[in-house]
């Protein structure tokens, strides 16, 4: 399993590499942009750090379906990476029990210490 992410993943950055005029900056203004929907780190009655692992849970996620979806294909569409972002987002914002699901999942692999998002990062 873990090789068959990784194959995913450095076909996913070898795509990102070649398309400079998008790659460079689309994740990064992903993950900027779920900072301000989440109004971090003003959350009321949430930790700060558990707010910026369950941003850093869902941009990994994110990336990983993108990632899938460009090892499937052999290269990156940007049609494919709005949908994707899309329909995670109607999901998880107007379904509560999709981002109920989501949240208790990321406790059962979370390995008790918040810092631990560090590794989604890698």
């Amino acid at each position: 399993m873990e090789q068959k992410v990784g194959d995913i993943e450095t076909s996913f950055a070898r795509c990102l590499q070649a398309d400079e005029q998008q790659g460079c900056w689309a994740f990064r203004n992903l993950i900027l942009y779920k900072i301000w929907e989440n109004n971090f780190p003003n959350q009321p009655n949430v930790d700060p750090l558990r707010a910026l692992y369950i941003i850093v849970a869902e941009y990994a996620f994110i990336k990983l379906l993108t990632a899938a979806s460009v090892h499937e294909r052999g290269r990156l569409e940007w049609d494919d990476v709005t949908n994707i972002v899309y329909s995670f987002h109607s999901r998880s914002q107007h379904n509560s029990e999709v981002a109920k699901n989501f949240h208790r999942h990321i406790e059962t692999v979370r390995t008790g210490d918040d810092l631990s998002m560090i590794h989604l990062l890698t």
